[in-house]
């Protein structure tokens, strides 16, 4: 998504050319809502959003205060037929499967620590916990090992041009 929209230093989203008029519901939503719409979209749903970090609904509640200085529920339209149509637009042309996966490992983590937390220590619990940890442990390796790649396509992508022009090609041109 990032050779559709750019975000400048004061946060604005900016279109990068005139192939997002080719995507109806992108289109739709930038012309119905708004630049906080769009905002929203991508910090949300973007796998290289700062707000990756999060889970799905800690991102929501994140943004919508970032962006609109409101909670989700207060947000008018965010649930609207065309919002959730561009959402699931979205996620589409950005589907990458090692981003998924990483994602719900990242799921699983916080739910693996929400249990966790709920969890007293007890002399009958204490394998069953110990045992969690562990695996805790393992999902987390192997989260950050597909961190690492992710962060290796994206940092080759740069490396490839990012849509930009090459030195060699703003001499030339």
């Amino acid at each position: 998504m990032r050779q559709l929209f750019s975000i400048e230093d004061e946060g604005n989203i900016v279109l990068q050319d005139n192939t997002f008029l080719l995507i109806e519901e992108f289109k739709d939503i930038y012309d119905k809502y708004g630049d906080n719409h769009v905002r929203y979209l991508v910090l949300v749903h973007d796998h290289y959003s700062p707000y990756r970090e999060l889970t799905i609904s800690e991102r929501e509640k994140e943004v919508c205060v970032d962006v609109f200085n409101k909670t989700p529920s207060k947000v008018k339209d965010l649930r609207s037929p065309l919002m959730k149509l561009a959402i699931e637009k979205y996620k589409k042309l950005q589907y990458d499967p090692t981003v998924e996966q990483y994602k719900v490992y990242t799921e699983k983590i916080h739910e693996y620590n929400q249990w966790l937390l709920a969890m007293p220590i007890s002399s009958d619990n204490s394998k069953t916990l110990s045992d969690a940890m562990l695996a805790l442990e393992k999902i987390t390796e192997a989260r950050e090992k597909l961190k690492e790649i992710i962060l290796k396509k994206e940092e080759e992508s740069k490396m490839m041009g990012g849509g930009e022009a090459s030195l060699l090609e703003e001499i030339l041109g």
